[in-house]
């Protein structure tokens, strides 16, 4: 895939003899700010574990390379002996604003970040209040697949990635940055969808309604079943099921990604099927109970 920075053509100045309004002044000067973060010479960065192509403003680049060198350190203590390799920089990309990669990567459709088998790429977002939740979703997926070399079904492949990319990063003793993972930022993507979706505290009642999709029935979906009409749902799912089997039990969670990855042993570690859903349902409603609570 061709990925490249755009060339951004500055806006002309006013030409009246006479100035600008305030307002007016603010405007031409917020629009050339933004102009020229996007305009900014591209550079190659580096921290320990990566390596970042980015146009965005150092600052902020620096900020990403933290949260993923979080990440880095979260992973491979997670995963311990059994992560064969630690890949030299992974590859990073990341523009300075939405636009730009929009602009460089046409065809993206509802993705907001992605991992293309070679680089993860996002775009960076300074008014978000967790602008790196996308890039560290999909540096997990990097890791799983570059270092650990996971073979997992979709929903436990998403469901961790969503795990890693939502959990708070946070100053340890050390004042280095730490990834907790377990404990949930309410305010990113997909939980911000459990107060959007207003869940009744009755499972039949939800599932009716399109508010909800079964583990049972991911479990038996097929991998290329098209979710387009219920991807929300399915991301909520996905992440609830992972968050649900790493509180339940959180060494059978990790042994049964690292080591086994089937519907069996799951069953054997976290069964049985019969109770499943009504399990998962009222840890979706904790959560839901704590996302309401926040906002």
């Amino acid at each position: 895939m061709p990925i490249g920075g755009s060339q951004r053509i500055l806006p002309p100045m006013p030409c009246s003899p006479t100035l600008p309004s305030l307002s007016v002044l603010a405007s031409t000067l917020a629009s050339l700010a933004v102009v020229q973060a996007d305009a900014a010479k591209p550079q190659t960065i580096f921290s320990p574990h990566y390596r970042m192509w980015t146009s965005a403003p150092a600052p902020r680049a620096k900020l990403a390379l933290e949260a993923t060198e979080a990440l880095h350190e979260r992973w491979h203590s997670w995963v311990g002996d059994i992560g064969r390799i630690d890949t030299t920089h992974h590859k990073l990309r990341m523009y300075a604003s939405r636009r730009e990669m929009r602009q460089d990567i046409p065809g993206m459709g509802w993705a907001e970040a992605f991992y293309n088998g070679e680089e993860c790429l996002q775009y960076d977002d300074p008014t978000a209040e967790h602008p790196f939740q996308w890039l560290l979703h999909e540096a997990t997926h990097q890791l799983a697949a570059e270092d650990t070399h996971l073979k997992l079904p979709r929903w436990a492949n998403e469901g961790l990635a969503e795990l890693f990319g939502v959990a708070r990063i946070l100053p340890d003793s050390r004042k280095r940055m730490e990834l907790r993972l377990g404990s949930m930022y309410p305010d990113t993507y997909p939980l911000w969808w459990l107060p959007r979706f207003q869940l009744s505290g009755n499972m039949a009642s939800d599932l009716r309604e399109g508010k909800i999709v079964l583990p049972t029935t991911i479990l038996q979906e097929p991998e290329t079943v098209d979710i387009s009409n219920s991807l929300n749902q399915h991301y909520l799912a996905w992440l609830c099921m992972a968050h649900l089997f790493h509180s339940t039990d959180s060494s059978a969670w990790k042994m049964w990604v690292l080591t086994d990855g089937t519907d069996e042993g799951l069953m054997k570690a976290f069964g049985p099927r019969s109770t499943l859903d009504a399990r998962w349902y009222a840890h979706m409603m904790k959560l839901s109970d704590s996302a309401n609570a926040k906002k």
